[in-house]
């Protein structure tokens, strides 16, 4: 069995913002889906403690969203039932 591993350290900038880290964060993740490995499953991940949380930001807002509209559907369903 060979195992080949490697990492390399980087620092984001301080972000004022999901507006800002988000699309960082989808940068890097794109930047190693297209990186070149020539051997095995190319199984590459990125990892960080302050991912986590970016995540569940992402996460949360679009959930959100998505509340929102079933809300604003159900609610017009609602008030063309009662009229």
């Amino acid at each position: 069995m060979y195992l080949q591993v490697s990492n390399f350290e980087f620092k984001f900038k301080l972000f004022d913002g999901p507006e800002e880290f988000l699309p960082a964060m989808h940068k890097v993740k794109q930047l190693l889906r297209e990186s070149n490995f020539t051997t095995g499953d190319r199984f590459s991940t990125v990892w960080g403690l302050v991912l986590g949380n970016w995540v569940t930001d992402e996460v949360s807002t679009e959930e959100v969203f998505v509340v929102c509209k079933i809300y604003l559907v159900c609610s017009t369903q609602f008030n063309l039932l009662t009229l």
